[in-house]
């Protein structure tokens, strides 16, 4: 359900004190700017909450121009709306993603097992964004990651592989990689981390609809 506006302002009063320095330091924001801000990105759906054993939260920033969106999730994350979300769903491109990446690397979301981007072109640069933040310990506790139709190249699955031989992704059991631009440079990279064990958690992975040939994904499945 859609968070309405009162209830935008009760998190800003809740959190004032909190919201009202720490935006202040690192946004140069007035407390009456932080709550306009917020509510005005609840109010056009930016945040979705549901409840369903806790707190989750559904993430939207707009396809347009997306200056404002590292605010966003800072300002989510200094009200507290990020630091029990168990889910996220996130529509957009790159710059979207990376400052997604800024906030899971800040520890904001350190409860969270799903992230899902499907078709968001965030391309290869937004997987070395979330890769970075894997490797500070971001996402630890992540049990599915959803990168289908995203316009990703050997260059990102090699980081994400890379990030797995890391140990970074250890709770991963899902994982789309389908409908992109994967040859068999990145799916040797990923044998190779499945190989070293890295993926012995992983009991789905899905790859269609990309260039590499038969024998890499055969070679995959056997590693």
């Amino acid at each position: 359900r859609m968070l309405p506006p009162i209830s935008a302002y009760a998190f800003a009063r809740t959190c004032r004190a909190g919201a009202e320095s720490w935006a202040g330091r690192r946004h140069g924001l007035t407390f009456a700017e932080v709550r306009e801000r917020v509510d005005e990105h609840f109010q056009i759906g930016h945040f979705q909450i549901s409840r369903k054993g806790g707190m989750e939260i559904l993430l939207r920033p707009h396809d347009g121009p997306s200056t404002g969106s590292v605010r966003i999730f800072a300002i989510a994350a200094s009200l507290g709306l990020l630091v029990r979300a168990r889910w996220i769903r996130l529509a957009g491109g790159t710059e979207h993603v990376c400052a997604l990446a800024q906030a899971l690397a800040s520890g904001a979301c350190w409860k969270l097992e799903e992230l899902y981007l499907p078709r968001s072109k965030i391309g290869d640069g937004g997987v070395l964004a979330l890769c970075d933040a894997g490797l500070q310990g971001a996402l630890s506790r992540l049990h599915r990651l959803h990168l289908g139709g995203n316009l990703i190249s050997d260059a990102g699955a090699c980081a994400l592989a890379r990030t797995l031989s890391s140990g970074a992704l250890s709770e991963l059991d899902t994982l789309w990689l389908h409908k992109n631009e994967i040859s068999d440079e990145g799916l040797e990279a990923l044998a190779d981390a499945a190989r070293k064990g890295k993926l012995a958690a992983c009991h789905f992975l899905l790859l269609a609809d990309n260039p590499a040939s038969v024998a890499a994904q055969e070679s995959l499945q056997r590693a």
